[in-house]
């Protein structure tokens, strides 16, 4: 590895300042990756609380001051030549290392799972072929991708490396799926930037820790340019249907053009990355049709519009709702929420903060610092620490929680509203959640309690009753006048693909093989009667413990060794057999009943019409990445090329 320019240059002072921000935890991982330094390996790590439960934290002085001493030592080492980076990762030197930075062992059948975390090679999740097809093969076979947002680029990333022809439909004018659509002022990502990204992204740059909207979508055009694959892209088409060709094996796309004018496109196979957040949901209030001001869904409201000195009234207290009024409220005449169902705020320290110059310096400038920051923050989401805080204790004996860790973040989370507006009992009574924390999605506080306790700012949580020509009536009568509404009414999450039209082998429709009890797919991935049908991100595969990114590419890698193993051996069609389907959701809907999601009493898009949920998985992220590691053929139904046509969900047929 070449040391950078501001590193060979920095002086003594230069890089002292900087570590003075720098994470020790991070500081003790490279140190060791570097070193194998025994005395670090015996610095002790305890825990101090993040925002949802205990993390690994370094509270002792004394020990931050050794780390900064070896990393100062390590890096003017660095710099006059007399040491060089690391580039040969040891899986026990890295093992070892991750212990150091999470203060426990990290179990070794995990270590694989983590180095690729760990993004020391940015394409770890890419696809190895075992005997990769001559050019000829490759170019018989298409994909379609719909799609460009997190999952969409990571879908055509890993197409691009494994040199698998495809085309990327996006029905918007530019990439970045939600974080292209949702401009509202505050917009922002609660996961860390540095893990809601790719392996492959970790050349990127961020500039604040939790990245604004447009930061987050600034990242989403360099995966497009940095690797390539725009001219793959095609914008402003929108994919209105799909159907099964059975005797050709292949997919018809049905994609209409901003123009209005209509295409059909041919593929091998579909990878759905159209994720959660796509299609705004409307509510049906009664006289909504009469309301003569401006009618706005937080997927509309841009910078365009001027809400100074209007009267403003927020239908939402989602994570839309509580982002969007702290940056309105200054400038707004009036604003008024309307709440339907309180929800849990938890701090984050600098959640708004663009990152110190000195913290961006060791992330573009010293080696290895970004990739042992990304390790340690992915642990603290998806480590197995914190796989039992989403679960319930059967033992347990308290109506307002499900277990002795979930009542330890609840009186955490009244401490801190009290903190903020206990001088206000109102605002208490309206503000604390009648269901237990986590079963809903907590909201990290971007000055929401501030906001509420302005002058100009209103909550009423009583619901609406009808909207009038200039006002919206409660049901006790109240009126209250306004100008503009803004829907913070969130997506049409349940509603998976909606609204295109999907036909399988057969002609039979996605909306038939859901009927019984909505969106369910094989690990999140595949669906029956869909040959060659991929979906990312996809029914049951928002995570557990993790995030939605991570788990993107443990399910693109698994769909693309199956476009590997057609390929190679000129299969015409891969579908997931109806057995290892129900086997799937049967176990699937067991241990969804163990988690904090299904409680009673809780009402929000992780349970669906049905009483079930088709948005949450119950798995932990070394679990679902194990699952998905290397496909079973026993799972799947294989139709060969010269076989006649067949249907392979409807008798038995050999796996092959």
């Amino acid at each position: 590895m070449i040391i950078s320019s501001a590193l060979a240059n920095a002086s003594d002072s230069e890089l002292q300042a900087a570590l003075a921000f720098a994470d020790p935890l991070v500081l003790a991982a490279l140190i060791y990756h570097a070193t194998a330094d025994t005395e670090v390996a015996q610095i002790k790590v305890g825990k101090i609380d993040g925002a949802i439960g205990e993390i690994p934290g370094l509270t002792e002085e004394q020990a931050m001051g050794v780390l900064r001493k070896k990393a100062l030592d390590l890096l003017k080492s660095y710099r006059d030549g007399k040491s060089e980076p690391p580039d040969i990762h040891s899986r026990d030197r890295l093992a070892k290392a991750m212990s150091i930075a999470v203060g426990q062992p990290v179990d070794e059948q995990e270590v694989e799972f983590w180095t690729e975390e760990l993004a020391l090679d940015p394409l770890a999740r890419r696809l190895r072929w075992s005997q990769k097809p001559d050019t000829e093969q490759l170019e018989q076979f298409h994909v379609i991708v719909i799609g460009a947002g997190m999952e969409g680029a990571n879908a055509a990333i890993q197409l691009k490396q494994a040199g698998i022809p495809f085309t990327v439909f996006e029905k918007n004018a530019g990439v970045g799926g939600t974080w292209h659509q949702n401009r509202y002022p505050g917009a922002r990502v609660d996961f860390p930037s540095r893990i809601y990204s790719h392996v492959f992204g970790i050349q990127h740059q961020f500039r604040s820790a939790f990245s604004p909207q447009k930061d987050t979508e600034k990242y989403l055009n360099w995966c497009f340019d940095h690797y390539e694959v725009r001219p793959n892209l095609r914008l402003n088409s929108e994919v209105t249907a799909l159907s099964w060709n059975e005797d050709a094996g292949k997919w018809i796309a049905r994609v209409k053009s901003k123009n209005g004018g209509e295409e059909l496109h041919h593929a091998n196979a579909i990878v759905m990355a159209v994720g959660l957040l796509d299609r705004p949901a409307v509510p049906q209030i009664p006289g909504i049709e009469n309301f003569r001001g401006r009618i706005i869904h937080t997927t509309e409201l841009t910078a365009q519009y001027d809400l100074t000195r209007a009267h403003v009234a927020v239908i939402g207290t989602g994570a839309s709702g509580m982002q969007l009024v702290p940056d309105i409220a200054p400038s707004a005449k009036s604003i008024t929420i309307f709440q339907r169902s309180a929800g849990w705020v938890t701090p984050i320290a600098g959640y708004r903060d663009e990152l110190p110059s000195e913290a961006l310096w060791l992330d573009a400038n010293v080696p290895f610092y970004r990739n042992w920051s990304r390790f340690i923050q992915a642990w603290m989401i998806a480590g197995p620490h914190a796989f039992p805080i989403w679960g319930v204790d059967p033992e347990w004996q308290d109506e307002h929680t499900v277990s002795a860790a979930n009542k330890k973040l609840r009186d955490r989370l009244i401490a801190y509203m009290e903190s903020k507006i206990g001088h206000r009992p109102d605002l208490m009574e309206k503000c604390l959640p009648d269901y237990p924390p986590l079963a809903k999605r907590i909201i990290v506080d971007n000055g929401w309690f501030d906001a509420l306790v302005r002058d100009n700012v209103t909550l009423i949580s009583e619901g609406i009753s009808k909207i009038e020509e200039n006002t919206i009536v409660t049901p006790s009568g109240q009126k209250v006048p306004a100008d503009i509404i803004v829907l913070a009414t969130g997506f049409k999450a349940n509603e998976f693909f909606w609204p295109m039209k999907i036909e399988g082998r057969d002609g039979i429709s996605l909306e038939q093989v859901w009927a019984r009890d909505g969106a369910r797919a094989f690990w999140g991935v595949a669906i029956p009667h869909m040959p060659n049908f991929f979906s990312l991100y996809g029914p049951n595969a928002n995570p557990r413990n993790g995030n939605p990114v991570m788990w993107g590419e443990t399910q693109t890698r698994y769909a693309l060794q199956w476009l590997e193993a057609m390929i190679a051996n000129d299969w015409k069609a891969v579908e997931v057999r109806q057995d290892a389907f129900d086997a799937y959701n049967i176990h699937l809907d067991k241990r969804l009943a163990e988690t904090i999601w299904m409680s009673p009493g809780q009402a929000s898009y992780y349970q669906n019409e049905f009483g079930r949920s088709a948005v949450m998985a119950p798995w932990g992220s070394y679990e679902y990445w194990q699952a998905l590691r290397h496909p079973r053929l026993n799972d799947f139904e294989i139709v060969r090329r010269n076989d006649a046509v067949t249907h392979p969900n409807n008798q038995k047929r050999s796996a092959g």
